[in-house]
């Protein structure tokens, strides 16, 4: 099992946004870490950015059991399988993560 933390961070003077991946074993080992600097209109289209980052960062690592750890309510509804209503440029990056979620595992 492998657990992968993922976390945003906007800045709305600027649309300057990042995602920080790190990767950890069942026995807190570590095991990788990306960071990804990008640009987001909103917090909440930051996370949704993230969490394609999270996927990619999994699939290319071939990770194939994985436990993804995120502060966004938002994210973690639709790894669950629960996409709100919303904007629609959020709704498309976080249906490309249940996408992805589902097509690896």
């Amino acid at each position: 099992m492998v657990k992968i933390n993922v976390n945003a961070a906007w800045k709305s003077s600027s649309c300057c946004a990042g995602a920080g991946i790190v990767a950890r074993n069942a026995n807190g080992q570590y095991l990788g870490a990306k960071a990804i600097p990008f640009l987001a209109d909103s917090a909440s289209m930051a996370e949704a950015q993230a969490a394609v980052e999270w996927c990619r960062f999994a699939i290319e690592r071939s990770f194939s059991k994985v436990c993804f750890d995120s502060d966004s309510r938002e994210v973690v509804q639709c790894i669950n399988g629960n996409i709100r209503r919303g904007r629609w440029n959020e709704i498309f990056y976080l249906n490309l993560t249940l996408l992805l979620v589902h097509r690896n595992t």
